[in-house]
């Protein structure tokens, strides 16, 4: 794929960059790391991109200038189906504009937003990748009309669910209107959002029912507690208890969630109505007993 070759990195004059911490990390480890993970190909793993990490952040917030200049290589890399780093290299894109957008103007180099702009569509696409471990890291990059497009057209449930609680979160915590494409801004995006929760609790399977209370709790801390009767049936059903370790993936989380850790999370959104909260594990408590659920029975220990 053009932009990943060898020449390419080292036709850049990367003296005139500088990492995080240019006292202990040069900027010369920067194309090293994009050499190695070339070179490497599908033997590429997790462990080529820590140089990347250690150099291309700023302590206390914000992008070095080299950051920007790796950019095109990092999205040609995590683009590339033949690199075995593709996951890891998109959830470090994530985590490099996420750096961007918290330290804000001051604390990044103008160039890293230029080259985001630049990148993209190609960015964005990741989303739509063959394999759906990619999709799922993408979660963490795409705009809200992305996700809004990736939900309508995701089949598979391990990025289907993810994708949902993307949805709640990015409803509730999307300030500008500007980061939408479509008429109406934020508003029109919380209102599509909150028919697909809509449709979730009415058509879906139980545990993406779970999946859509936890997400519409993001708009409405109260609904969990509406929906109590729903989260103990599912939570307490032995015969559901494995569908959760199956599709309950995030995109910065190595290994899936369990039921157990789902009841823990759903018992932490109640907390605000202590009483309720109470009702809740109480009751939870009954049903564990009712199956002889030594899984939900150390739920309730810790949660009481």
């Amino acid at each position: 794929m053009a932009g990943t070759s060898v020449d390419a990195v080292d036709a850049v004059d990367w003296s005139r960059f500088r990492t995080g911490v240019p006292e202990h990390h040069p900027v010369q480890e920067v194309p090293r790391a994009l050499r190695r993970l070339v070179r490497r190909g599908p033997a590429a793993t997790e462990e080529d991109c820590h140089p990347l990490y250690s150099c291309l952040f700023v302590p206390g917030g914000g992008l070095p200038s080299a950051a920007a200049a790796a950019l095109p290589f990092l999205t040609a890399l995590a683009s590339d189906p033949a690199n075995g780093a593709r996951v890891t290299l998109v959830e470090l894109l994530g985590a490099l504009n996420g750096a961007a957008r918290e330290a804000g103007e001051r604390g990044t180099h103008g160039a890293w937003r230029e080259e985001w702009r630049r990148q993209g569509e190609r960015i964005t696409a990741l989303i739509a990748d063959p394999a759906p471990s990619v999709r799922r890291a993408a979660l963490l990059i795409a705009d809200d009309d992305a996700l809004l497009e990736r939900w309508h057209a995701e089949t598979d449930p391990a990025v289907r669910l993810p994708l949902l609680l993307a949805l709640g979160t990015r409803a509730a915590t999307t300030a500008d209107a500007s980061e939408t494409r479509s008429p109406g801004g934020r508003h029109r995006f919380a209102g599509a959002v909150e028919t697909v929760l809509s449709r979730v609790l009415r058509d879906d399977e139980p545990v993406m029912k779970v999946a859509a209370v936890i997400a519409r709790a993001s708009l409405d801390r109260d609904a969990p507690l509406r929906h109590a009767d729903l989260l103990l049936d599912v939570l307490a059903d032995p015969a559901v208890r494995p569908r959760f370790e199956r599709i309950w993936w995030l995109p910065d989380v190595e290994i899936p969630f369990t039921r157990d850790d789902v009841a823990a999370w759903v018992s932490g959104l109640l907390d605000h109505v202590p009483q309720d909260a109470l009702s809740f594990v109480s009751r939870l408590a009954e049903a564990a007993e009712h199956t002889a659920d030594d899984g939900l029975r150390r739920v309730v220990l810790d949660e009481a």
